[in-house]
């Protein structure tokens, strides 16, 4: 099963050795430089969560949403000839995510035009979904209320969620896939941050958010 097939079946595909060891350590380095320069957006508990429009805080950045592997794989998933990034952040070390969500809460656009790619600059620990999730014809019942973004969480108990393996590797989901982030530092020690974007058809308008932050669209 190749990559479109599995983010069509599954909801979402795991795209290996996307960045380099040496890049890998480069854009560490300049995520730190980023974090240290820059107040990340505090999450509902308080922590240091996200920050967003990293292309504006880091212009490096917009080499990772340039490579060719996954601007053409999401072009073929989306099926158009132009892709746009949209609401680019960091996920930096204290949480990755909230307990299990659908990025349809917060993203509100077309899932057929529009994916959510994670680009884990060390491993894919800590982030888990659960299969097949988007093809569901009914919404999760969601338990929590996000006092930042404003979306509703999916309570774990309502969720099987598989954790996704791999280093340096990127993630595709889909837009209503549900898919969960933990605190890598709870879990072995490690710092293991998260640069996560959408890819948009171009052709696509209806794309908004409702997190009251302005992100801008970069056509690639």
């Amino acid at each position: 099963m190749d990559y479109v097939e599995r983010f069509k079946y599954d909801g979402y595909c795991v795209i290996p050795n996307v960045v380099s060891d040496t890049e890998s350590t480069d854009y560490l380095k300049t995520v730190k430089n980023v974090i240290q320069r820059h107040t990340p957006i505090k999450d509902y508990k308080g922590r240091d969560n996200r920050l967003y429009n990293l292309s504006e805080l880091e212009p490096s950045f917009s080499s990772l949403y340039k490579n060719e592997t996954l601007v053409s794989l999401a072009k073929e998933i989306l099926n158009c000839e132009s892709i746009d990034v949209w609401r680019d952040r960091l996920y930096p070390c204290e949480t990755i995510m909230h307990p299990p969500v659908q990025n349809s809460n917060t993203a509100k656009c077309s899932p057929n035009k529009t994916l959510t790619c994670y680009l884990c600059l060390v491993s894919a620990e800590g982030m888990s979904v659960q299969h097949e999730s988007h093809l569901e014809m009914t919404p999760f019942p969601h338990a929590h209320q996000n006092s930042i973004e404003g979306e509703g969480t999916i309570h774990p108990v309502n969720c099987k969620l598989t954790e996704i393996k791999g280093s340096l590797c990127a993630v595709f989901v889909h837009t209503n896939t549900v898919i969960e982030g933990k605190n890598p530092i709870e879990i072995n020690g490690t710092w293991s941050p998260k640069v996560v974007w959408e890819y948009v058809d171009t052709e696509s308008k209806n794309v908004f958010s409702h997190d009251g932050v302005d992100h801008g669209r970069i056509t690639l």
